[in-house]
């Protein structure tokens, strides 16, 4: 009997959408999860999606949740009406809903944090901090700013905002498996990209994220709670899917870029995915060009002419440096970081290495 009602509990809380008076308005993306983690606020019984659970909140009284599914806070009545809810997608994504209406211009702002923004506005509009320009209904866009600086934005009043947004920390890769998540790698060059200067490009032709967005937001009204952050984890899937393609070419920084069709340089960056995502067992030329559609010899030709590299450099570099990144971030045995980047045998990945560093793993982790 405890068993069953345990995994009850375990099943519930694990959908669970706290309401919190506690101040989550320009928290870091790490310090949102960190109050997710923490269980604080309770459960809203006057909302809709509640009513899947009846007898859910006695259950919270006598025993602590798991990690919450996400937070949800009201905006005070002298302020405007409505709410923002923020879930936890995956470790290092959080999606925030907003679904509120101002009385008076309010400018919020954001602590320091290296993070990428895929901002969708269905209706309302907001101006960002330092920037003339208007964010209006119907747009999407796209923020990386690396400048180590407080951001932030004003929302306009009188004018119901309904918005989400995804924040994703640039260390994602460390966290998410290639399997079952968004494309670390690609995720990974734009947060390169944005070390040269900050990124912001609006995302073209958003019909599709802003059907997605408005799922989002009206899955509040349609569904039990169970399934909607369910619902909405898949859908935040999905509005990473449809926007990246509209700004993968803000990734392409060779000069040559005009040469090589829109079709090509999406196979293009398609076939990088693939490299960075098969360490383990990279597929040959010939396979890599049958996966991607593009013949083996405008591939190799066309994939230095966009990225500066041969697909073997390009290769060797990225493995080396996620061998790097294992050896110094985890305390993984050499013999599994070896097979993980590919290589079959500790002694050949011991001398990879210390060709291409001019150090041993060892020395590598000791350093770090």
């Amino acid at each position: 009997m405890k068993k069953s009602t345990t995994h009850l509990k375990n099943s519930l809380s694990s959908f669970d959408i706290n309401v919190t008076n506690e101040r989550i308005f320009g928290e870091p993306v790490t310090g949102l999860i960190e109050k997710l983690n923490s269980c604080i606020g309770r459960p809203d019984p006057s909302d809709n999606s509640h009513r899947a659970f009846p007898n859910a909140k006695s259950l919270y009284t006598t025993h602590k949740p798991n990690p919450l599914a996400g937070l949800r806070t009201y905006l005070p009545k002298e302020i405007g009406e409505g709410y923002w809810d923020f879930i936890e997608i995956s470790p290092g994504i959080v999606l925030s809903i907003t679904d509120s209406l101002y009385y008076s211009p309010h400018q919020l702002e954001y602590l320091p944090e290296w993070k990428l923004k895929i901002r969708v506005i269905y209706s309302g509009s907001i101006s960002l901090l330092g920037e003339d320009v208007v964010y209006a209904g119907e747009t999407a866009h796209v923020h990386i700013n690396n400048s180590g600086k407080s951001t932030g934005y004003t929302i306009h009043p009188n004018l119901p905002l309904k918005m989400v947004t995804l924040s994703i920390v640039p260390n994602i890769e460390n966290s998410l498996p290639y399997n079952t998540n968004p494309p670390t790698g690609s995720f990974r060059t734009l947060f390169e990209a944005a070390k040269l200067k900050p990124l912001s490009f609006p995302i073209e032709s958003c019909t599709k994220t802003m059907q997605i967005a408005k799922e989002i937001i009206e899955s509040r009204d349609k569904l039990p709670l169970e399934l909607r952050v369910i619902y909405i984890k898949a859908k935040a899937q999905e509005l990473i899917c449809a926007a990246f393609p509209r700004f993968i070419p803000e990734l392409n920084i060779s000069e040559h870029k005009g040469k090589i069709k829109q079709r090509d340089l999406n196979r293009l960056h398609e076939a990088k995915f693939i490299l960075e995502s098969q360490l383990e067992k990279p597929p040959t030329i010939d396979k890599l060009s049958k996966m991607v559609g593009i013949s083996r010899s405008k591939l190799t030709s066309s994939f230095k002419e966009c990225f500066g590299e041969t697909i073997h450099e390009y290769q060797t570099k990225y493995r080396m440096n996620e061998a790097k990144r294992l050896l110094e971030e985890t305390d993984l045995p050499l013999s599994e970081i070896s097979l993980m980047t590919g290589f079959q045998h500790a002694s050949n990945f011991t001398q990879a290495i210390k060709q291409y560093f001019g150090e041993n793993p060892k020395g590598l982790r000791n350093n770090s």
